[in-house]
């Protein structure tokens, strides 16, 4: 099977009206950036899903192929949990719960990724040689949030006012102020879908950069 790149971008459809609907939306490229053409994926829930027309379906099930833009669009019932397979990859099963909002990137909750970094504390005041942890929050795709102190790069912008370990641990050097910051959390910017068969890529998922938020203000004194 060809590699094929999964973009999310924003919905060109009106959002549902019915507040119980969430539309999830992606498009399918392959690897020359051509459309997708009827390229589907199956939806089984344990309740009624919904077409993108909005006309509600009995059975738990439904079969949503992509448009002549390589665009697929679902409504799916807010909260409830699904379980994806794509008709010609069985052995790639998917789950995830419909978010409640009211249109989404079908694959930010399919393959979350990280989308910001918030550290903390805010601020802190240190003695010379005093110590304290400085943390890194993560907020995905999906909405969820992991600590992510361990996994990003930290940084002092004055060495000889407080230094930074890779664990986050900020010590105080000397008198003065400076401004602790973390980045590198995830330098790619592409997550690769392995195929378990081939061991070989399969999916493409584009992501954007992430956004790290205000450095941490040290004053020692």
């Amino acid at each position: 099977m060809a590699t094929v790149t999964i973009v999310g971008t924003p919905l060109s459809v009106d959002p549902p009206v019915a507040p119980n609907v969430c539309r999830l939306s992606a498009f399918f490229r392959d690897m020359t950036g051509a459309a997708l053409v009827n390229y589907g994926m199956r939806f089984n829930t344990a309740y009624a899903v919904l077409t993108a027309d909005g006309v509600g379906v009995q059975e738990p099930a439904l079969v949503v192929s992509t448009d002549t833009d390589g665009r697929l669009v679902v409504d799916l019932l807010r909260g409830i949990d699904v379980h994806v397979t794509f008709p010609d990859r069985f052995d790639l099963p998917l789950s995830f719960t419909v978010p409640d909002v009211a249109s989404a990137d079908l694959f930010d909750y399919l393959y979350p990724h990280a989308v910001s970094v918030a550290l903390a504390p805010a601020a802190m005041i240190l003695p010379v040689a005093g110590e304290s942890p400085a943390t890194a929050t993560a907020t995905l795709s999906n909405g969820e949030t992991v600590d992510v102190t361990d996994h990003v790069t930290w940084a002092s912008d004055d060495e000889l006012v407080a230094t930074v370990s890779e664990s986050g641990l900020v010590s105080g050097v000397g008198a003065g102020m400076a401004q602790i910051s973390a980045s590198a959390l995830d330098s790619t910017k592409v997550e690769e879908v392995w195929d378990p068969t081939t061991q070989e890529p399969w999916a493409l998922i584009p992501t954007p950069p992430i956004a790290y938020g205000a450095a941490i203000s040290v004053t020692v004194a």
